[in-house]
């Protein structure tokens, strides 16, 4: 569960000491691990920050930081961009992140995080509270992303369910578009709520969207294109009346 590497039993039935799993002598870094010389927090963040120096990563980075300088060139709304900015937390310098891509877009602070990772779920919960402490946007974006329920990682329900059931997606046809539009397009997947016999349900459906077509909402500092939680209470409330 912890680092999935190889155990093996130790101690003798004979003896005085407690049958028991242990890592193998060689083995890698786990924060369970008695010899280890990393807490789970710090190991979280090497992984993290390994996984993100991917080629994949560094492309879609790059292709962000791109096309919103281009929407900054075309005078669309963005103010800045950069890559790899330390952003430190207002009360607490000591306390910093490094997004993909920071941005301020209509005045607003707006960051860019791309999450190719399958797990590390406490990793993008601290960050989400970070940059609402901070008083900055967060857009997670994905390279794919899964709609069907029983295929979908944990990491990306994890951030679908937290953001308004908004998932954005930087695919092909979004990188085609972005260069039409010479603007950063992404594509939305979301779940529109309907009525379904008296209770409410949801149907996936997906929209290419800009920064333009988006709600910044500045008291949860959540982006999204589509607002299912607001419309699932106007649904509620239909059905109770």
């Amino acid at each position: 569960y912890f680092c999935r590497q190889a155990i093996k039993i130790r101690g003798k039935k004979d003896s005085k000491k407690i049958l028991h799993f242990a890592h193998l002598r060689d083995s890698d870094d786990c924060s369970i691990k008695t010899n280890n010389k990393y807490s789970k927090d710090e190991l979280l963040k090497i992984k993290y920050n390994g996984a993100k120096e991917s080629d994949l990563h560094i492309e879609l980075k790059t292709f962000i930081a791109q096309y919103l300088t281009a929407n900054k060139n075309n005078s669309k709304g963005i103010e800045f961009v950069d890559t790899e900015l330390i952003n430190r937390h207002q009360s607490i310098p000591k306390i910093w992140k490094r997004p993909d891509v920071s941005s301020k877009y209509l005045g607003k602070p707006v960051v860019f995080e791309l999450q190719l990772s399958t797990t590390f779920l406490s990793v993008i919960n601290s960050r989400q509270a970070f940059y609402k402490e901070n008083n900055t946007f967060i857009i997670w974006v994905f390279s794919i992303f899964e709609t069907d329920d029983e295929r979908r990682k944990f990491t990306q329900s994890d951030v679908f369910y937290n953001n308004n059931r908004n998932g954005f997606e930087l695919d092909e046809q979004a990188k085609e578009k972005s260069i039409q539009e010479c603007d950063l397009v992404l594509k939305c997947n979301y779940q529109k709520p309907v009525i379904r016999s008296n209770s409410v349900g949801y149907e996936w459906t997906s929209e290419f969207v800009k920064l333009s077509d988006l709600t910044f909402n500045s008291d949860s500092f959540k982006v999204y294109y589509y607002d299912v939680d607001g419309m699932t209470e106007k649904l509620k409330i239909e059905l109770k009346l």
